[in-house]
This record gives structure tokens, C-alpha cells and sequence, in this order.
């Protein structure tokens, strides 16, 4: 953003409101802003440039530079400075200066411009040298009756603002932005027609109406360091485009080893593409399974798209209770970074790559027998909990309902599939005990005998 610097010397913002032209500022090169103006469908151009501001302060009298000096000079006063009209030469841009002689051209030709100052006992030109593209050009000109000539210049860029509506002002005339950027809002400022919206009060509609609103434009600093938006361009932003894909998006109940995301093809994928995906919160973000099971995952913004990973031992444990051949709905979720929900959903199809007739992916019937008999005990000692009231039949159910796929697993000697089974009871556990519906003590003994059946299991590999 621009600094607070300015050549208004105390000018108020009402005022300078107030001496805005009706022509504002274009969007400088390579933007795609079409401003509300009559007969205008594309920014003007002026030689192939973009148009600038020229901010100033018109000087009076003979010798003297600064307006301290010339407050104390003979024969001057308010009435040298005021009311005088700004024209740049050959163009309809034009304005009126206030008391203290400051004045505001917006959408000045580029190039070497010249300025017309008409009052009152004066007639007078001079020339502005070298107005660059898209900037605002703080020129001090000093006159008399029929003449001036510019005796300081300070020349800087424009601001320019982007980000998502936080809130409207309408009394206050300005609207903020998420990061707490305000912007003030005048009627010299232009809507730009490639947008949505085209007024303050259509802005303050759509944020009443919980619409998300992406905003882009470029701005003069007043001399109170305030935002004044000179092209606004306001669009509605659906969060339904945000697109989720899941990499891989088959995944095999006997897919085991956990590690970290993103490492050696150990983590599954999300990705999450389409605007606003650069605005998702990243610590908002988190995965459900079909149990209603949530996962931690670890985000990133990489290039034109969100990713979300999380672990193998995590997958497993959406897929774990589904049969071979099942299409499973998972679901990731958060919010944008003013708060707006999103929720997207990706369809994985569940197979089994030990599911053959191969015999050397079986494992020892007897071994099966002894994890069966283990498993039993643990859902023998589930449904006491239940009996007892130490655990809800509800939440006894998809524990149970991971202990019985696991025993399908292992009724066709399919051990690896009867792991990721039981590590997905251990992702269910965990998520019950943090939410309080199953004691830390009643947890922490169905662990250990999960864990040690895991173990049986993994030894025969």
C-alpha cells in the first residue's frame, strides 16, 4: 500500500470526496477491468498506456515554495488558491481546487500533460513532464495571474487491494476486507462492469445474504492515510467450483504401513483446485470417513492448487469396514479464511489386491483360528461395557462392525486386509476416547489386546 505522505496539507476527506471528477481511474495494464462509464466497455488507453492521477497543491505568489512560507508572504491568501479550475489541456478531466489550493485529476493521459488553471485574475498553463502509467504523480505548482510552473514532484505507484469482503459500512461509506483492509467508496469510484456487483449498497446486499465476495482495485491515499477506491471490481465467489481429487483413488483394504504424508507413496492426496481455493484456512481442514471418523491431515498451497494429505494407517481406516468392490464417500471439509464453510466429497472404490487364488498370500489357518478367537474376546469385552453402561450400543456398533470385517478377513485367510481392519477399531477408539464416550482405562485395555493381535499378524508375514 501506498504511504501517508501527501501534498492535501490537512484537507479533509469530505472535501476531497468532494473534488473527485466523475472520470476515475482506469485498471493499469494487464488487468481485465471494463469501469462504469458512458460508452466506455474497456479501460481507456491513452498511447498505449494506462491512465494515472495527478494529486496537487497550486502555490500562490512570487519566490515562495512551501505553504509555510507562503502562508506568511504578503498579499497572500485563501482566496489566491481557491475555486480555481484544473483542466488537463485537450481532454473533458477537470476539477476545482480547495481552500488550500489541492486539487485530484484522475484517468490523466500519460506522457508530458498539460494543465490549464482558470480562476478569478488567472489564466494560467503549465506542463507536468513524464505522467507514468498507473501512477499518482503528487505535483506542487506554483502561479501567478498568468503564470505557473511545477516546483516539486513526487511520483507514487497506486495501491492496489485484493481479497474477500469482511464486512460493509454503508453510513461510513467503505467496505473492509478479510486481512482488515478498509476501503473507502465515493461516487467518483467506478464499478467495474466485469463484476457482480456495482454499488456499495449491492455490496452490503450480498453480505447480508452470506454470499462470499472477492474484491480487487486500486486506491489514492487521502492525507488522513485513508483508502480511497478509485476501481473496484466485486465479484460473487461460489464455493461449489472448488473441485477434490483423490490421489490414488483406489484403495486396497490390505494397503498397510503408515509413515509420513507426502513421503515415499506412504500419504493419500487431496487436491483441491478451482478459485477460492487460495482462500481455505489450512488449519480448518479435516477428513471424514463414512463412520464419521475424523482424520488430521497436512496442508499446503502448491501452485494453482490446495492439497490436503494424510496417512495410509488413515485410509485404512475409511475402507476398512467396506467390502471389496464398494464405492466409499469420503468427505473433506473447512472454511474459507473469513469464515465461509465448504465441504467437498470424492468417491474412492475399495479393493483388494490379496483377494486371489494365489495361495502364497494366505496365511496359516491355524494363525487365523488363534486372531478369530482374540478378536471374539475383544467384542465379548465391548458388549460387557455396554451391559455394564461404561459405553453407549451406539458407539459400541462401528467398533464391533470393524471387529467382524476383520474376522471376514481373516475367515479367508486374508491377513493383511484384517490388519488395516483392526488399525481402523484403533482410529475409532482414539476418536471415542478423545470425545469422552469411552473411559481412558476401558480404552487404553482394548488397545493392548488389538495391538497384540496386530502383532500375531504381522508376525507371519
Amino acid at each position: 500500500m501506498m504511504g501517508n505522505r501527501s501534498c492535501f496539507h490537512g484537507r479533509s476527506f469530505m472535501q476531497l470526496a468532494a473534488v473527485l471528477s466523475v472520470v476515475a481511474l482506469a485498471w493499469g495494464c494487464g488487468g481485465d477491468f471494463s469501469p462504469t462509464a458512458p460508452s466506455l466497455s474497456t479501460p481507456p488507453q491513452f498511447g498505449g498506456q494506462s491512465a494515472s492521477v495527478i494529486s496537487g497543491q497550486l502555490l500562490s505568489g512570487g519566490g515562495a515554495v512551501s505553504a509555510a512560507a507562503l502562508d506568511a508572504a504578503a498579499g497572500v491568501s485563501p482566496a489566491n488558491v481557491a475555486n480555481l479550475q484544473v483542466t488537463v489541456q485537450g481532454t473533458n478531466i477537470s476539477t476545482s481546487t480547495d481552500s488550500d489550493g489541492s486539487f485530484l485529476l484522475i484517468n490523466v493521459p500519460n506522457g508530458n500533460v498539460v494543465l490549464l488553471i482558470v480562476g478569478t485574475g488567472v489564466n494560467a498553463t503549465v506542463t507536468v513532464s513524464n505522467v507514468g502509467a498507473s501512477q499518482n504523480l503528487k505535483v506542487t505548482i506554483q502561479f501567478q495571474a498568468n503564470s505557473a510552473q511545477v516546483v516539486s514532484t513526487e511520483v507514487e505507484e497506486l495501491g492496489e487491494f485484493e481479497g474477500l469482503l469482511a464486512s460493509v459500512d454503508t453510513l461510513g461509506g467503505s467496505f473492509t476486507l478479510q486481512d482488515g483492509t478498509t476501503i473507502f467508496v465515493e461516487s467518483a469510484t467506478w464499478w467495474d462492469t466485469g463484476g457482480d456487483i456495482q454499488s456499495l449498497e449491492a455490496l452490503a446486499l450480498a453480505a447480508l445474504n452470506g454470499q462470499t465476495v472477492e474484491l480487487e482495485g486500486r486506491t489514492v491515499t487521502t492525507t488522513e492515510g485513508l483508502l480511497l477506491g478509485n476501481v473496484v471490481k466485486a465479484v460473487i465467489v461460489d464455493v461449489e467450483p472448488l473441485e477434490l481429487e483423490l490421489k490414488p483413488d483406489k484403495w486396497d483394504v490390505g494397503w498397510v504401513g503408515s509413515g509420513s504424508p507426502g513421503t515415499g507413496g506412504s500419504g493419500v492426496e487431496a487436491r483441491i483446485t478451482e478459485s477460492p481455493y487460495q482462500y481455505i484456512l489450512p488449519s480448518s481442514v479435516e477428513m471424514e470417513g463414512p463412520d464419521g471418523i475424523v482424520f488430521p491431515v497436512a496442508t499446503e498451497f502448491d501452485g494453482d492448487r490446495f492439497e490436503a494429505r494424510f496417512k495410509k494407517a488413515d485410509a485404512i481406516g475409511i475402507v476398512a469396514s467396506a467390502a471389496v468392490g464398494d464405492l466409499v464417500t469420503i468427505t473433506v471439509r473447512g472454511t474459507l479464511t473469513g469464515g465461509t464453510p465448504w465441504e467437498l466429497t470424492a468417491t474412492i472404490e475399495v479393493v483388494d489386491e490379496d483377494d486371489d487364488d494365489d495361495d502364497g498370500n494366505k496365511i496359516d489357518p491355524a494363525l487365523a483360528a488363534q486372531a478369530i478367537a482374540d478378536i471374539k474376546a475383544v467384542i465379548a469385552f465391548i458388549n460387557g461395557l455396554v451391559a455394564s453402561g461404561d459405553l453407549a450400543a451406539n458407539d459400541a456398533k462401528p467398533l464391533i462392525t470393524k471387529l467382524e470385517a476383520a474376522i471376514g478377513s481373516l475367515e479367508k485367510l486374508n491377513g493383511n486386509p484384517a490388519i488395516g481392519q483392526l488399525g481402523a477399531f484403533l482410529n475409532q477408539l482414539e476418536a471415542q476416547e478423545k470425545t469422552g464416550k469411552i473411559s481412558a482405562a476401558n480404552a487404553e485395555v482394548l488397545v493392548d489386546m488389538v495391538e497384540a493381535i496386530i502383532d500375531l499378524l504381522e508376525g507371519a508375514d
